[in-house]
């Protein structure tokens, strides 16, 4: 089997802050603004505790096709276009679905979100042991996206409005 290290790139994202873009063919990591002013994200709980590369190790799967989606959800990012974006969020889940990556807890909140106000993609992420998804949602319709969460006690934990600058070092803590 393969080993799969990981990425780091949960820790980059606390040291650099707000959305943080990694590029780990080019060992680089850096700070953006989030781009869609007509889109929203929020970050739900699934409740599952899983450390990610030592599920990967266990899995066979060609990894080529997400990697090119991960290419062109970083163009349709910097190029702010959203209707790229979520339809690139989309095909990445249902890639991760079909190669048998997506834990079935995992699918079954995906189902009930994809029933939200507003709702327009979500897909599955791991990050230092905690199973979430990632959702994005027509802002328009926030109030009622949460609404319908919290009536079927969806765990919504972090919303765009919730990006945060990353770790601040003092110097003299370097020294």
């Amino acid at each position: 089997t393969s080993s799969y290290l990981s990425s780091g790139a949960d820790i980059a994202c606390q040291y650099y802050g707000r959305c943080t873009v990694t590029d780990l063919h080019n060992d680089m990591a850096m700070a953006v603004a989030w781009p869609f002013k007509e889109v929203g994200f929020v970050l739900i709980r699934t409740g599952v505790n899983l450390v990610t590369p030592k599920h990967l190790a266990n899995l066979k799967f060609d990894p080529t096709p997400l990697t090119a989606l991960v290419d062109t959800g970083l163009r349709a990012f910097k190029q702010a276009d959203y209707r790229m974006f979520v339809d690139v969020i989309r095909a990445y889940q249902r890639c991760l679905q079909q190669q048998g990556l997506e834990l079935s807890t995992t699918t079954d909140l995906l189902r009930l979100v994809s029933d939200a106000p507003g709702f327009l993609a979500a897909k599955g992420c791991g990050a230092m042991g905690a199973e979430t998804i990632c959702v994005l949602y027509d802002l328009q319709s926030r109030h009622a996206f949460t609404r319908y969460c919290d009536q079927y006690d969806v765990d919504c934990f972090a919303f765009v409005e919730d990006l945060a600058d990353g770790l601040a070092v003092k110097e003299s803590l370097l020294l």
